[in-house]
């Protein structure tokens, strides 16, 4: 059963390897409060450090974005409130990490 992933804390790489351990094909992330400094991470220029579910589907909530200054990249996802609440409608289950 594929899930929502909420996360909201910024990355570490303890917080990286656990999301990495759980995480399946067809799971959507979404990145919102301090979830979305993930981005620094998600698109960073070298591949060694990207971690494993850049190939997944991922959002980040353009206002938590935008309230921590940081810019919408080529190849991110973003939402706002409503594209978080049609992704929390069409997957079965979610999970949040805080």
């Amino acid at each position: 059963m594929n899930s929502l992933h909420i996360i909201a804390k910024a990355p570490t790489s303890a917080s990286i390897a656990e999301l990495n351990a759980v995480i399946d094909e067809g799971d959507v992330l979404i990145f919102i409060e301090d979830g979305v400094y993930f981005a620094r991470t998600e698109f960073s220029p070298s591949p060694s450090s990207a971690p494993r579910f850049r190939h997944l589907e991922c959002y980040f909530l353009k206002e938590d974005l935008a309230a921590r200054g940081i810019e919408v990249l080529e190849g991110m996802q973003a939402v706002d409130t409503r594209g978080f609440v049609a992704l929390s409608a069409r997957l079965p289950r979610s999970v949040s990490w805080y």
